[in-house]
């Protein structure tokens, strides 16, 4: 898995070579991965941390996460702490 996001009342799971669309929510999905692997970066997204290759941040705190595979995914401010970005 690289990264998770929510789609309305689906949760869209990405891997390297596929994507799956679950009927769950992505509360319960965070609930049952690693937080060893996977932090929220968003109210939207999870990202698995070993496929980030590059965070690169805005002047208003925001940031965007690119992964290994070239995928860019958007980090609020909100959750940069989980990364320890702060």
């Amino acid at each position: 898995i690289t990264h998770v996001e929510a789609e309305g009342n689906y949760v869209r799971v990405y891997t390297l070579n596929n994507k799956y669309l679950l009927t769950d929510t992505l509360t319960h999905i965070n609930t049952k991965l690693d937080p060893q692997h996977f932090v929220r970066i968003h109210r939207s997204t999870i990202v698995n941390i070993h496929f980030i290759k590059e965070i690169r941040t805005h002047f208003n705190g925001d940031a965007n996460v690119i992964l290994s595979n070239q995928v860019i995914l958007r980090m609020s401010r909100n959750y940069k702490q989980n990364l320890k970005l702060e």
